[in-house]
């Protein structure tokens, strides 16, 4: 699993992109996770590719994470 994001998500645009390894270290899977999760079309994470590389908007990624949060709430 990579280190925490050295970044704070609820400071950028929500229209910006953040790399596998950027998202993987929010959301605190590993990058093989997110690769696993993009076979999946259902999944609740949403990303899409640009120049052969997964991309995450922002705003997906908070999306997510306030999906796992009401799930396990």
């Amino acid at each position: 699993m990579p280190p925490p994001a050295t970044f704070d998500i609820d400071s950028l645009p929500g229209s910006s992109n953040l790399t596998a390894l950027e998202t993987a270290a929010v959301v605190r899977r590993t990058p093989g996770a997110l690769e696993q999760w993009r076979r999946d079309p259902n999944h609740p994470l949403k990303w899409r590719y640009v120049d052969g590389r997964p991309l995450y908007r922002v705003d997906a990624v908070r999306e997510y994470l306030a999906y796992n949060i009401e799930r396990h709430n």
